[in-house]
């Protein structure tokens, strides 16, 4: 499990960036995602768990953002 350093931001999926839909994922919520797009060109980081970015559609979860 990656430990972030710094000060930490934990977002919740489920209502917060989608909609709900559990068990499946429901669809992106207004600005969400380029909120969180905008955070990452200001050099902060986030996390989809210890997984990794790269599944953050497929995995309900919460986010983590890092700032450095």
């Amino acid at each position: 499990m990656i430990i972030p350093s710094g000060k930490t931001i934990a977002i919740d999926f489920d209502g917060t960036i989608v909609e709900h839909a559990y068990p499946k994922i429901g669809k992106k919520m207004l600005f969400a995602f380029e909120t969180i797009r905008e955070l990452e060109k200001k050099d902060i980081d986030w996390y989809c768990g210890p997984i990794g970015k790269d599944l953050y559609l497929r995995m309900p979860s919460v986010f983590v953002l890092r700032m450095e």
